[in-house]
């Protein structure tokens, strides 16, 4: 990766080579919380498309698009999820929305109705009290039950609930299901509002199909590696940048030997003193320790000798400091990493070497300019070439 952002991010190779994956593609879809980068993938982001089409029948019984759709594919149209009377797109769609809930992916209920009027809410078949349909959880009062198609309002005559059963419920286990039945919607205020649906997977309850995205991948995409720490203050090149450094996924002459390409050294072209690894280039490098020693010194921390990122990431974890102070710490050691990687780079593809004071400078350019444009906290160019934090 260059400094420009001009180079492969996740690839490497020429122009009618093979490229070398550094990363997994699973890893780069996968949300900052599992590790990854939180891209997303195409297939959840449009099972949460096919998914909001249930949605919207459901918020809308009556429209005119349900009503063609009940004409072609029966009564049901689908909304059960038991499939359709006719193949075609709709049939796919409500297969592909079946597959979503039997997989575990997305909770049958994670769509439900909040009582409004009563006029939309099939009583025994819809999710509408509790996280299942009432026929399933009183099967026998639903099997009692004349029109199995009521809906709430059907249900509620005077302000009192009235029922239509094939034969009087006058004792055994029918009658302790309707006295629970009766507990359960004794609190239940029928309202002059209209029915609607709402998500279970939101905190609004309106559908998002951005959210219910997220939710598909978090269960389609397994992945063990540590949250990602994305900063907003520093680009999004640079946070990739660091986020592939923690991962030991740049390409370095021990990583580039391992994923077998032939090489003429694996020592560091900067010291040429010991293999060039993810913590050597970084950190224990000769020119990485003297430049490290400039910034330690301008930022007047006390830090202990660190040989690798993770090592870092425990102090920096374990630092007691405010937001402030973590945010520009975070901005100066993202910058220092970010230049020591051009400065091997550029000792190496470039004829002329970049001098470490160069280096320290540019380090104090780019961790100022990236807290101006974007940090909320202002500081001054004087001040912060005194003291950065």
């Amino acid at each position: 990766m260059g400094m420009g952002g001009g180079g492969v991010l996740f690839n490497a190779g020429g122009g009618g080579s093979r490229k070398l994956a550094w990363i997994k593609w699973s890893n780069i879809l996968a949300s900052l919380d599992k590790g990854g980068l939180g891209v997303g993938s195409l297939k959840a982001f449009n099972n949460s498309l096919l998914l909001k089409w249930r949605w919207r029948l459901l918020n809308k019984p009556s429209a005119l698009w349900v009503e063609v759709l009940k004409s072609i594919h029966g009564n049901e149209a689908g909304i059960e999820l038991k499939g359709c009377q006719t193949n075609g797109l709709w049939a796919r769609i409500v297969g592909t929305i079946y597959h979503l809930h039997s997989s575990g992916y997305v909770p049958l209920n994670s769509l439900r109705y909040q009582v409004g009027d009563g006029s939309m809410i099939r009583f025994w078949k819809d999710t509408w009290l509790g996280d299942a349909p009432l026929c399933s959880r009183f099967n026998r009062l639903f099997r009692l039950e004349k029109n199995q198609n009521c809906l709430v309002r059907d249900r509620i005559v005077n302000g009192l609930w009235a029922w239509d059963w094939r034969r009087p419920v006058n004792g055994g286990r029918a009658l302790a299901d309707l006295n629970n039945l009766l507990m359960d919607i004794g609190s239940l205020n029928v309202e002059v509002d209209r029915d609607c649906v709402v998500s279970s997977l939101s905190t609004d309850g309106s559908y998002s199909v951005s959210f219910i995205r997220k939710h598909i991948d978090n269960c389609m995409i397994a992945n063990s590696l540590p949250s990602t720490r994305w900063c907003k203050i520093i680009p999004r090149k640079v946070n990739i940048f660091m986020w592939r450094l923690l991962l030991d996924r740049l390409p370095h002459r021990l990583n580039l030997s391992s994923r077998g390409l032939d090489i003429d050294s694996i020592l560091c072209p900067v010291c040429s003193e010991h293999v060039e690894s993810n913590s050597h280039a970084f950190f224990s490098c000769s020119a990485a320790s003297n430049i490290w020693r400039l910034v330690h010194g301008w930022c007047d921390l006390k830090i202990p000798t660190l040989s690798s990122c993770d090592e870092w990431d425990i102090w920096y974890t374990s630092w007691k400091a405010s937001k402030v102070e973590k945010d520009r710490a975070y901005v100066i050691y993202a910058a220092t990493c970010w230049m020591l990687w051009h400065f091997r780079n550029n000792h190496i593809f470039n004829s002329q070497d970049m001098r470490k004071c160069e280096v320290f400078d540019n380090i104090q350019c780019f961790s100022f300019s990236w807290l101006k444009s974007r940090g909320k906290k202002c500081i001054s160019w004087t001040d912060w070439l005194k003291s950065s934090l």
